[in-house]
């Protein structure tokens, strides 16, 4: 058993309809809020400075297919965890109650890469706490 908290997942519904969209379509590839400002501004063929966002070009009509696109994942965590710690628990509301097994603490943090035509947007995916 590892201990620690579970992770800190990230979720996003968008659902878009209308004569630009794809009908019954639902989206694999990462995404995220950023990129409805861009996908709609096409959409409604208006000028946009440059945004952080990606257009949402596999959920419009005529657009790529999702196999165009490819996703990495990178997990970044500390070389060494930091240990000797005093984990306190929440049931005590002056800090009294201590799990006396657990010293160790380290996280991880999950982000996604999708790259289309040679342009990468990164998305976060989740974090997590590790406690031992």
């Amino acid at each position: 058993m590892h201990g620690g908290f579970g992770p800190l997942d990230v979720h996003n519904t968008l659902i878009a309809y209308g004569p630009d969209f794809r009908e019954h379509f639902k989206d694999t590839l990462p995404t995220g809020n950023v990129d409805i400002a861009p996908t709609v501004a096409r959409i409604l063929q208006l000028p946009l400075p440059p945004a952080d966002g990606r257009l949402l070009l596999e959920a419009l009509k005529g657009g790529p297919s999702e196999s165009r696109y490819n996703v990495s994942l990178q997990v970044i965590q500390p070389k060494k965890a930091a240990t000797g710690l005093t984990m306190k628990l929440p049931t005590n509301p002056d800090g009294k109650d201590i799990d006396a097994g657990k010293s160790t603490y380290t996280f991880q943090l999950r982000t996604k890469f999708l790259t289309y035509e040679g342009t990468t947007y990164s998305y976060f995916d989740f974090a997590k706490a590790v406690r031992r």
